[in-house]
């Protein structure tokens, strides 16, 4: 699993979006892709689904290829929010320090229509009515959004937000009561009776409610039970008129809903506990007194708001009006569930949930406050093999649509806002799935991923690569589990990871990082580590022939360094200093070839404080980050070791363990595997700006705001981190391991990328030019001019600035003797940039200049100008 030739995700670091905003207009929405595990690389950009606006445009991405994993969170007010992979949980239900929701601050558009629709279910011998209300006109060629309410029994009033979309984006929006509750038929003689209120009952009213309005396709959204109800028609009915889902504040099984909102009630007050236990168990459920001690419950967990609005108390009027279905099928309160729905489990069912099934995809919808807790809605993000995203907002609880509305109103409406910042994003998975969310300005911060990805195209993709990154992704292939790629992007035709080069095995070793002889740029190596142990990406410099200084200067986006061998676990230090200011990141991680990571990550105006972290094939389950306590980071040089083995992972400073982690403690019962980094990695250091101001707002505040290009802190014109030695001790492979079939390198025997699959042979890890790939290695169509020599890296402190790569030269600039020199590529040891490279903003690509360029070395010029342009990379700073 070499750097080229195998699509793979490398360089920097990527830093999501998960900065939480107040409630203001800048409060930014973020978007974090996490689809499956299959190692190819995709463009994914963030565009509406639909071909024309005649829909809901949810911001679904578009993949062009297989995609990876690579999602961020960030520490909540309280704890982290759980999920079934994780053992930390959160507990919202303390008093919390955060905002109070905006609410609802617009009036709604008045309805286009309203009515009743007779509906008859033959086998209760029920006979009545069901109320409507419609914005917008069906006949207009745009598909509409029918909406169903929670509760069971409910009534529509607290989805009112939602007519909204109506008003802001012209999509016809329908809502209804259902039959039971508000303005429709109720049928009170009938509480208790559990064969008559049943999903099928309200499945069954959907479709003759679609059937007399003549709606033939549509979006549909399930607000709470009526998420529960949603999926369980697409369940059930896979209904042919069905494009976009959308399931809001909604569990997949009931059991799990009982146990989250028991441990939520757990953290209320002593007082309201006893009450809550005492009306129970004496079966007072139905008086003040308990309804008294559920009012602290919901206030802290269905709506945050206070007062209540009018729609909220109207919902719960409703139920308290005629509680027969609510109390037939949940029971007296959000977690004392008694009724039929009490053994409710869709989650085994809702891998029938295919593309057919939603073509326009999933959209997953709660609160960071919502009894609907993330554990909750995990198997609609994980189950379904269509494309799946997830939005929670970090003010509201359960009514995220009344508490939250104008950002829940953009979640569902418009995905222009997400598709400017994004650009164009490189992935490696089977199918696209994201995360976003909406957080505060918190002082500590989960780091969010800066990764630089490189992939390998054919020519034609690489000219089109030269004049935008939106170009480009027109010209990636499409790729998919049922759709393969063409031959000449291997990688993703085979949908595994046996087409890729394999990657050099570990080598224990004390690298004094004294001088550049060393490293290779990133635009010249090919993949033989025997040459060279590092890869550099941006400008890396010798200081005082003792240590390297990874330099960050305006215009760029910083430097990387990467080892050439990687490490299937051992103990990994580097002895370093950190850089200082608003905005930047300095960072020594293991990263994977399928996005297994381990980090130390500094933020530059936390100077006391390591962020530690891990992720699982780029899964980032929350809770996994945790900050360590060290002395100035800038001032004082301190040694960071990471002691990586099979059943443990330990983080160390200065000889001191601060924290060890489990691999135990990772299992993942819905996924069956030990959410643990567990294959071959690389060494990466880097240095880079998260401050941009072309980055989301998040980003920023979690780095400490923008970066001051004339700081203090920056020194001959740039910012720098110290790196003077990294010390590699290499273990052995685990125990029971049979795949030993050489010493030379690592690769997989097949495409799960777990630690089971990994084998190691003697393997070529090399390929012959920029045009070769994992499956044609050995192609060079420019073998007459590669004996050409290529100046290796150089340069001083004192040059870097606005000369060098540092700086706004573009993708050379010059060396300590005035001469052309690369090394600013492509931000990934394989990566590489076009001499021309005026395609892209400097906000995006490493190193990609708008004020200027220069020429190449020989070799490249000569030759693979156009082979380099194939290798473009994304720097995402969101």
């Amino acid at each position: 699993m070499s750097w080229h030739g195998r699509c793979q995700a490398l360089g920097f670091k990527r830093r999501e979006e998960m900065a939480r905003g107040p409630a203001s207009a800048q409060n930014p929405q973020t978007v974090i892709d996490l689809p499956n595990l299959s190692l190819s690389l995709s463009l994914s950009l963030c565009l509406s689904l639909s071909p024309s606006p005649s829909s809901i445009p949810l911001c679904l991405s578009h993949v062009s290829s297989n995609t990876y994993r690579g999602i961020a969170s960030e520490t909540m007010p309280n704890g982290p929010p759980t999920t079934a992979a994780t053992t930390t949980t959160t507990n919202p239900s303390t008093v919390s320090s955060d905002p109070m929701p905006p609410g609802q601050e617009r009036p709604y558009p008045k309805p286009t229509k309203t009515g009743t629709i007779p509906f008859e279910y033959p086998s209760t011998g029920l006979k009545g009515d069901t109320w409507y209300t419609l914005w917008g006109d069906l006949s207009s060629g745009k598909t509409p959004l029918i909406c169903l309410h929670g509760g069971p029994g409910a009534g529509h009033d607290c989805l009112l937000p939602i007519s909204l979309i109506y008003e802001d984006y012209g999509i016809p929006v329908i809502m209804y009561d259902q039959i039971g509750c508000g303005k429709s038929s109720h049928f009170r003689d009938k509480k208790g009776d559990t064969s008559f209120w049943t999903p099928e009952l309200f499945m069954t009213e959907f479709e003759n409610l679609c059937s007399h309005l003549g709606i033939k396709e549509y979006d549909l959204l399930g607000q709470s039970w009526g998420g529960m109800l949603a999926a369980q028609l697409a369940i059930d009915r896979q209904p042919k008129g069905m494009r976009k889902l959308v399931i809001s504040n909604s569990p997949a099984d009931m059991v799990g809903w009982v146990k989250t909102a028991n441990r939520l009630r757990e953290a209320l007050p002593k007082d309201v506990r006893e009450t809550l236990t005492r009306c129970e168990e004496e079966g007072r459920t139905d008086s003040q007194e308990y309804e008294d001690a559920v009012m602290v419950f919901y206030q802290r967990h269905v709506c945050r708001l206070d007062p209540w609005p009018e729609e909220a108390t109207r919902t719960f009027d409703n139920i308290k009006d005629d509680a027969t279905v609510y109390e037939t099928m949940n029971g007296p309160s959000e977690f004392y569930v008694v009724g039929s729905l009490k053994t409710w489990d869709i989650r085994e069912e809702l891998k029938t949930v295919t593309k057919a099934t939603c073509p326009g995809g999933l959209l997953i919808l709660n609160g960071y406050h919502d009894e609907a807790q993330d554990e909750t809605c995990e198997a609609y993000f994980t189950n379904p093999s269509c494309r799946v995203k997830w939005v929670r907002f970090a003010l509201s609880s359960h009514l995220s649509q009344l508490e939250e509305t104008e950002r829940y109103c953009k979640a569902l409406g418009t995905p222009q806002e997400e598709a400017n910042n994004h650009k164009a994003e490189l992935l490696s998975y089977r199918r696209i799935r994201s995360l976003e969310e909406e957080l505060l300005p918190r002082r500590r911060r989960i780091p969010a991923r800066f990764v630089i990805m490189k992939a390998t195209f054919s020519a034609a993709a690489a000219l089109a690569a030269t004049f935008s990154l939106a170009s480009a992704a027109n010209s990636i292939p499409t790729c998919g589990a049922n759709s393969q790629c063409p031959s000449d992007t291997p990688c993703c035709s085979h949908h595994d990871l046996q087409s890729c080069v394999a990657a050099p095995t570990c080598q224990s070793a004390d690298y004094k990082l004294n001088s550049l002889d060393d490293v290779q740029a990133n635009t010249v190596y090919l993949g033989d580590a025997s040459k060279a142990n590092w890869v550099s990406s941006g400008t890396p410099v010798v200081y005082q022939n003792d240590a390297i200084l990874l330099t960050m200067a305006p215009n760029t986006v910083g430097t990387l360094l990467m080892s050439t061998h990687y490490v299937w676990y051992g103990q990994i230090s580097a002895t370093m200093t950190t850089s200082q200011g608003a905005g930047v990141v300095t960072a020594f991680i293991m990263m994977s070839d399928v996005q297994d990571e381990i980090d130390f990550e500094f933020v530059g105006v936390e100077l006391e404080v390591a962020q530690s972290n891990y992720y699982f094939q780029g899964i980032t389950d929350y809770g996994n980050e945790q900050p360590l306590n060290v002395s100035n980071t800038v001032q004082n040089t301190h040694t960071y070791t990471i002691d990586w083995q099979p059943d443990s992972l330990t983080w160390s400073i200065d000889g001191k363990a601060l924290r060890t982690l489990n691999r135990n403690d990772t299992w993942n019962s819905n996924t069956q595997n030990y959410h643990y980094p567990q294959s071959p990695s690389r060494i990466q250091l880097s240095l880079w700006p998260a401050g941009l101001q072309s980055n989301g707002a998040g980003t920023v505040a979690w780095a400490g705001g923008l970066v001051d290009w004339n700081s203090q802190y920056m020194l001959n014109g740039y910012y720098y981190a110290l790196v003077s030695e990294v010390k590699v001790q290499c273990y052995d492979p685990p125990s029971g391991f049979s795949n030993n079939h050489g010493s030379k390198a690592y690769y997989y025997d097949n495409s799960y990328g777990t630690n089971d699959t990994v084998a190691t042979g003697n393997n070529s890890t090399e390929l012959a030019s920029f045009f070769a790939t994992g499956d044609n290695p050995s192609v060079n169509p420019n073998a007459a001019a590669s004996g050409t020599a290529v100046p290796k890296n150089s340069a001083t402190p004192e040059t870097v600035p606005g000369v060098s790569g540092g700086g706004a030269a573009g993708i050379g600039g010059t060396d300590s003797s005035g001469n052309a020199q690369s090394g600013t590529g492509a931000g990934s040891a394989q990566g590489s940039q076009s001499s021309a490279g005026s395609g892209g903003s400097t906000t995006f690509q490493q190193g990609l200049g708008g004020s200027g360029t220069s020429q190449a070395p020989p070799k490249l010029a000569a030759g693979s100008a156009v082979a380099l342009l194939g290798f473009f990379v994304a720097c995402l700073l969101l």
